[in-house]
């Protein structure tokens, strides 16, 4: 689970707060208090739902390449198989997706199953 923004320049906050742009604008999440815990929620419903297909899931934000950090208590641009929600560059993202591919020979979700996702995390 992506979740994508699109603010530059320096970010700053916490796990559990707001966060704000250099400039004191607030980074928009729909679900929470920032875009960790949006991404979160929505991670969950996506583990609920494969959970049944022994299907891993793990989430991250991604911000532009641009974009600096100053989040207290969050993971930043390094991918682990655990319960965090990590945040990333763009480039780093893409190392760390690339790093950690699954074996290949594993089988994609048919379209049907996809479609039940979407509707899942659109109901969080």
């Amino acid at each position: 689970m992506i979740e994508g923004k699109c603010y530059p320049g320096t970010i700053r906050g916490g796990i559990n707060s707001v966060w704000k742009t250099a400039t004191g604008n607030l980074v928009k999440s729909s679900r929470g208090n920032n875009p960790v815990q949006q991404c979160e929620k929505q991670t969950m419903a996506l583990k609920d739902f494969f959970s049944e297909y022994g299907v891993f899931v793990n989430g991250a934000v991604v911000f532009p390449q641009r974009a600096k950090f100053d989040l207290d208590h969050v993971q930043i641009n390094a991918l682990s198989y655990s319960s965090s929600i990590p945040v990333f560059n763009e480039s780093a993202l893409v190392t760390a997706i690339n790093k950690h591919r699954p074996p290949t020979g594993k089988t994609v979700p048919s379209q049907t199953v996809l479609r039940q996702m979407a509707d899942r995390i659109m109901k969080v």
